[in-house]
């Protein structure tokens, strides 16, 4: 059977047993480094063949993919229901300096540096992110928070940008200062730009 089609198939058992070699590379992976661990270690830990683990994944940077899309499940389809009753902008401010800056700490410095620079690394949840935060800037507009002649792409995309400069940033500086301080700053003034005053 092609490798292709066996990945991220199958039963409950299946899917638990992918789940818990998730978790334990990704502890690995924050214990030791990503560039440190080598599939074999993986598989070592985990009680299983190299071959095994590539059932289940097609890389190390396959296992960054997994972690991403669960955590885009709580980020996009979870998140969204816990910021509801605050206005578009507050929703927007809580969204990436609450919520986002967690995921970061969560994955901690190093992991996230790996996860931003790893060659086969699927960075489709940016797009995800810039629909989320366009979607809260709709709502801002039609409220008529937001300047006149605001375009809400250009305003969701200068959002997604400062984020992942904070991103960047708290790596480069080996997560040497409060992300969620620093992300709420460059947040407020991506908004400020954009709003009535």
């Amino acid at each position: 059977m092609d490798r292709e089609h066996t990945q991220g198939t199958s039963s409950p058992k299946s899917e638990a047993t992918k789940q818990l070699l998730s978790e334990i590379s990704y502890q690995l992976f924050k214990e030791q480094g990503f560039e440190q661990v080598g599939v074999r270690d993986i598989a070592a830990k985990a009680g299983m063949t190299t071959g095994a683990f590539y059932y289940y994944f097609k890389s190390k940077a396959d296992i960054l993919n997994h972690h991403a899309k669960m955590r885009a499940r709580w980020l996009f389809h979870q998140v969204p229901g816990m910021l509801e009753g605050l206005s578009p902008l507050e929703k927007i401010r809580q969204f990436l300096g609450s919520y986002l800056c967690e995921v970061f700490l969560d994955e901690g410095w190093e992991l996230c540096e790996s996860r931003m620079f790893a060659r086969y690394y699927d960075k489709w949840e940016s797009s995800g992110l810039a629909s989320t935060i366009r979607l809260y800037c709709e709502e801002a507009k039609e409220q008529g928070l937001l300047i006149p002649d605001c375009d809400v792409d250009q305003m969701a995309s200068d959002l997604v940008l400062a984020c992942r400069g904070v991103e960047y940033d708290w790596c480069l500086r080996h997560g040497g200062y409060d992300i969620h301080q620093r992300m709420f700053r460059l947040v407020d003034m991506v908004l400020s730009h954009y709003t009535k005053a």
